[in-house]
């Protein structure tokens, strides 16, 4: 299957998902999420606010804030350029590009300890596959030093991802069944 074939199959399956079975499922990715070592003693963690389909961790991202920690969550700045700004509570949220909720305020300058991804689908191996403008490619290059975790469902785990040399592959992948772990 090329990328575009991919990403109509996992779209499909992901539409025939109910809102139920999508809560279900992202609240076992949370906990999953949470049982990573980097991600426990990560200081400063970048989430993503869910598109309509992906995985809800706003019941995770809200305890981390609880807890002190630093939330930080991706804008669109241009094609293909996503910055970090930090997340103090719904308040400071704006709907921005394609209907996503961003945090209004100044980019973070900081150290990023782990970068929460989103997908369409991943394979074991780390490689990942979005909606193929290169948001996270490009963000991932930019903060090459942190730990990054792809997130999806155990049905959006595919035999293989198509890559290119430009694709970032991920440190980790959590789905609702499983952490796959990946050595370099």
């Amino acid at each position: 299957m090329n990328k575009q074939e991919l990403r109509r199959y996992i779209k499909d399956l992901r539409n025939g998902m109910s809102g139920e079975q999508i809560l279900q499922y992202s609240s076992a990715i949370c906990a999953r999420l949470e049982s990573v070592p980097e991600f426990r003693t990560a200081a400063a963690v970048a989430f993503f606010w869910p598109l309509k389909g992906e995985v809800d961790l706003r019941v995770l991202i809200d305890r981390y804030l609880a807890d002190g920690k630093t939330v930080l969550l991706p804008v669109v700045v241009g094609p293909s350029s996503l910055e970090l700004r930090c997340y103090s509570g719904p308040e400071c949220l704006v709907s921005g590009n394609f209907g996503v909720m961003e945090p209004a305020g100044q980019a973070y300058t900081g150290a990023v300890d782990f970068i929460v991804v989103p997908g369409l689908a991943f394979d074991a191996s780390g490689a990942r596959i979005g909606y193929g403008k290169g948001y996270y490619d490009h963000l991932l290059e930019k903060h090459s030093a942190s730990f990054a975790a792809g997130v999806c469902f155990s049905g959006m785990i595919v035999d293989k991802v198509p890559t290119e040399p430009h694709d970032r592959r991920m440190n980790a992948v959590v789905t609702d069944n499983n952490v796959f772990e990946i050595t370099k």
